[in-house]
């Protein structure tokens, strides 16, 4: 009996390699409609946002030219795990202190927001702040934006990057 269970385990657990990896095959194939297009890509859209290599970041000006930002991650942005980010701010070249920013984003072409709730907060790293919380659940264009306010001098605007998964 021990042995009939390990064969249907080894068994169960070969016909599973099997089909998924002809789902991999199919999935990599051009012919499987729609599933070309959703590789990774290194490129934004809509944005005049510029693309480093790893770590991975957008930089672009704040809507009013208020603020220089910079969206980066420790990995190119993907799914199913949270991803550690942050955002730099300067302005007139000088790093931007106690900002209050709050996060939004999602998918434009779906019509749906960000699947998690994350939060922006300070570093000890002066103009550089840790967005926490930030997930993403499927391929597709994406968008996150950052409202920036300072109190001192009284300054508000906003950024958004677009980018794709």
């Amino acid at each position: 009996m021990i042995t009939n269970n390990l064969f249907t385990t080894r068994a169960a657990r070969a016909a599973v390699f099997a089909f998924a990896s002809q789902l991999v095959v199919a999935c990599n194939s051009d012919v499987h409609s729609g599933h070309a297009e959703l590789s990774v890509k290194n490129e934004v859209v809509e944005s005049t946002a510029k693309i480093s290599p790893v770590p991975w970041s957008l930089s672009q000006d704040t809507d009013k030219k208020t603020f220089s930002a910079n969206f980066s991650c420790d990995k190119q942005p993907h799914l199913g795990d949270f991803q550690i980010c942050h955002l730099a701010l300067k302005r007139e070249g000088e790093p931007v202190l106690g900002a209050k920013i709050s996060i939004d984003g999602g998918m434009k072409a779906h019509g749906h927001g960000l699947p998690t709730a994350p939060q922006v907060s300070p570093t000890k790293t002066p103009g550089k702040y840790k967005v926490e919380g930030l997930k993403f659940s499927m391929p597709g264009e994406w968008i996150i934006g950052f409202k920036v306010v300072l109190n001192q001098p009284k300054l508000s605007d906003q950024v958004i990057f677009a980018f794709s998964i």
